[in-house]
């Protein structure tokens, strides 16, 4: 879309399934000379070493698995013998698991260093797992247990392959620890491999993978093939298992020599058709929606006629359902159902939006059906009966026998009378009774599934600041869809983006993906090295002119044009001036002076709930929340300090041109309550609070600290 060329790595095949269909494609690609990057067939996941990275990544995720905790025991990393392992089973109940026997174990006998090591080291990695990506925790893994120093150089390229694998599932958005680990289990359930890095180590080919393994992964150009290929089906299996229905599979008959099919197994077959279809539906989705720009859908006849195909999709269109897509079990028809393929194979005009904004014959005829049979009253009639039932029983009172005739029609209709009077009072009562109930539980029904630092306040939940939920509710969604307004696209009105804001997110790329230390004359960048951190900026870099300082900006700015982190577009745009001043501050030489830095940190982290609410604070005392953000920069020291410093490209107004110290007050105002939810965060995941928290301006250049 933006103009550039599209490259071979720019491409994914994604083919269903087939274990031969990926070197099919490198051939017939090779042939015509563009290079490709599959995965071969090796039993990756059961080498040795990534056998033990597993039994890693699942001990920290729940160390009550035992057959995973008892590996990474056994392990050269912890080297646990049997008989300590016997001695740790023989320490609790027997039903205990093999992670409480080891901390009983442990409190019973204080002088075992090796469990208690082994304790610590497992409570520091799960606290961090709470709010680290998976691939940046693989890696702290396997820096904390020194896991190279004891494989070989072939055994490390499978760690770093693994590696790679839990970098390119979490480059999309986070997943964290639990869903690494889903993914993996379910390429294991399926055969798939992660292969020998052979492939995978090239950077510039086709990709040929699984829809499976292409889950989080995202491509310029997609093609989905194969989509004529029939999809497997186990309904003809002779034995089954299901977790509600249990056991199932066919009765011989008296002779021996037939099979006969009990209800049971229709039942069970039934059930893992349905789960088969359902599976298939999400992979299918899964491929569709790896493309960005272009997405081509592929597929043969594979035996039969056109007109057979555009039939299945027709009836697919004009009565979906479990048992059309089961019949017509293969993507094309099920896609070509969805886009209104006529008998004729020609594509209905509204084909995309039918589906959801019509009924279908069926639900039409069914309908009329049961208003014709009077079966809606009929509900409605029980409906009554069982409410009035309700409020009897509720009331403690028991349907009453009719009375004895009165003695006179009077008499009769007084009685009459008075009993209604006194069933509207009870019903009455019962409704205020009712009515008024107050659920006792109301301030946890606000706490949302997660909560976005970037736009919480002290109040979110107390619902007085608008739009700060990241999963808006119901209600605020049907509102926004109902208040909907279409609108043309900027490439046909014309209008721009404001230019503000474009160079301020161009700016805020340099940032994120520049080279910090290519920004220096290599002397410049060694004296400040080796500087002990005392003078703030260094020296040596006041001593650099702001031409020279722009000249390796610029140099730098080039290199991530060429290497595609930004467009010309966007290097046009960005603040060089104010970048300069960025070099010349202190900030910049204690980034440089840094022992670790991070950059552009994803995080997951538990807050204690009582952060976003006033009203509530008593209610939520002991509720947590999952909040989620992105921090623009975080420093630690050689000592283990911490520097958290959010970059800010807010213009100064007008009004506040000669008043710095007012727009930094106002700066404090407006981002305050993001950097201290940052801060809680960074307490949370690193054990310790930072010691400077603050907002580096562009505008003003300089660090402004909370």
């Amino acid at each position: 879309e933006d103009g550039s060329p599209i490259l071979p790595s720019d491409i994914a095949i994604l083919f269903r399934q087939g274990t031969h269909l990926p070197a099919r494609y490198a051939a017939a690609l090779a042939e015509v000379g563009v290079p490709t990057q599959y995965e071969d067939k090796e039993s990756f996941f059961r080498k040795n070493e990534v056998l033990l990275a597993l039994c890693l990544l699942n001990t920290v995720n729940n160390p009550r698995r035992d057959i995973y905790l008892a590996g990474l025991l056994r392990s050269p990393i912890y080297r646990f013998t049997m008989d300590e392992l016997v001695a740790v089973r023989r320490a609790a109940h027997k039903d205990a698991c093999l992670y409480e026997a080891l901390v009983s174990y442990v409190e019973k006998n204080p002088d075992f260093e090796k469990g208690k090591r082994f304790l610590e080291a497992l409570s520091a990695f799960r606290d961090m797992a709470e709010g680290m990506p998976s691939d940046k925790l693989l890696y702290t893994l396997y820096e904390g247990t020194r896991l190279f120093s004891f494989v070989s150089a072939e055994e490390k390229k499978s760690l770093l392959l693994l590696y790679d694998y839990a970098r390119r599932f979490e480059a999309v958005s986070f997943h964290g620890l639990y869903r690494l680990i889903d993914n993996l289990n379910d390429m294991m359930e399926q055969g798939f491999s992660l292969g020998d890095g052979r492939a995978l180590g090239a950077t510039e080919g086709v990709h040929i993978m699984t829809m499976h393994h292409s889950k989080g992964l995202e491509y310029p150009v997609c093609f989905v093939v194969e989509c004529g290929a029939q999809l497997k089906n186990d309904a003809k299996a002779p034995f089954y298992f299901d977790s509600v229905l249990g056991v199932a599979s066919p009765i011989r008959d008296q002779s021996g020599y037939a099979r006969l099919s009990a209800p049971i197994l229709k039942a069970v077959r039934a059930r893992r058709s349905l789960a088969s279809l359902e599976e298939e539906l999400r992979v299918l989705y899964v491929a569709l929606t790896r493309a960005k720009e272009r997405l081509f859908v592929t597929a043969s006849p594979a035996g039969r006629s056109a007109d057979t195909v555009f039939k299945n999709a027709a009836l697919i269109r004009r009565a979906p359902s479990i048992a059309a897509l089961s019949k017509n079990n293969r993507f094309i028809d099920w896609l070509l159902g969805a886009f209104g393929v006529s008998e004729e194979g020609m594509l209905s005009e509204k084909a995309t939006f039918a589906l959801v904004a019509e009924a279908t014959p069926q639900e039409n005829a069914e309908a009329s059906t049961n208003a014709e049979n009077g079966e809606g009253a009929e509900a409605s009639a029980t409906a009554h009966n069982g409410e009035s039932a309700e409020a009897k029983e509720a009331e403690g009172t028991a349907p009453q026998a009719p009375e004895a005739d009165a003695p006179n029609g009077a008499s009769q209709a007084e009685a009459t009378a008075q009993r209604k009077e006194e069933e509207v009072a009870r019903l009455a009562a019962l409704f205020a009774r009712r009515f008024a109930y107050e659920y006792p539980y109301e301030a946890e029904t606000r706490l949302p599934r997660k909560l976005s630092v970037s736009r919480l306040s002290p109040a979110v939940l107390d619902g007085e600041e608008e739009g700060a939920l990241l999963l808006p509710e119901a209600d605020e969604k049907e509102s926004k869809e109902a208040n909907f307004a279409p609108t043309l696209p900027r490439f046909m009105s014309g209008r721009e983006e404001n230019a503000a804001a474009k160079a301020g997110s161009a700016t805020h790329i340099f940032m994120q993906f520049c080279r910090f230390e290519a920004l220096l004359p290599p002397e410049v960048l060694a004296a400040v090295k080796a500087s002990d951190g005392s003078d703030l900026p260094h020296p040596a870099i006041l001593a650099l002119s702001k031409e020279v300082l722009s000249t390796l900006l610029d140099r730098e700015i080039e290199r991530l044009v060429t290497q595609r982190f930004m467009d010309e577009g966007d290097a046009s745009r960005i603040f060089r001036q104010e970048l300069v001043s960025f070099l010349r501050s202190p900030l910049y030489t204690q980034i440089l002076q840094s022992h670790t830095l991070h950059r552009e940190l994803r995080f997951h982290a538990l807050l204690p709930a009582a952060l976003f609410t006033e009203a509530h604070k008593e209610a939520l005392a002991e509720e947590a929340l999952l909040v989620q953000g992105v921090m623009d920069l975080l420093l630690l020291s050689e000592e283990g300090d911490i520097t958290l410093a959010d970059y800010k490209t807010d213009r100064i107004p007008r009004h506040l041109a000669k008043d710095e110290a007012a727009f930094e007050a106002l700066l404090l105002e407006r981002h305050r309550p993001q950097l201290l939810y940052y801060a809680a965060a960074v307490e949370k995941i690193f054990g310790k609070p930072p010691r400077e928290v603050g907002i580096y301006s562009l505008a003003l250049g300089r660090f402004v600290k909370l």
